[in-house]
């Protein structure tokens, strides 16, 4: 959609697709990670990449795993994503 609406507005209107992967925040329930950034951090580096590109991921980390993931069959992303949303409940559940 994000490409669409960028094209559409060409010129009038930079969009950009954020689509970071582990960003520390309050909301996160699951422990540090090596591709963890921080908020600050997420933001500053994504609008870097305003009217550069219609999509980013915030950060390096995170567009080399987005990079490997999409390597991956589409079956074996969705289980991993299930598993992950999984664990994020079960964690948020013990707080």
């Amino acid at each position: 959609m994000t490409v669409g609406l960028s094209e559409q507005y060409s010129g009038k209107i930079d969009f950009l697709s954020f689509q970071p992967a582990h960003v520390n925040t309050k909301m996160m329930v699951t422990d540090s990670n090596p591709i963890m950034i921080d908020a600050d951090m997420a933001v500053n580096e994504c609008l870097k990449d305003l009217g550069v590109k219609t999509v980013s991921y915030g950060h390096y980390k995170h567009s080399f795993a987005a990079s490997a993931v999409n390597l991956l069959p589409q079956s074996i992303r969705l289980r991993l994503i299930a598993e992950n949303l999984n664990k994020d409940v079960e964690l948020s559940n013990k707080k």
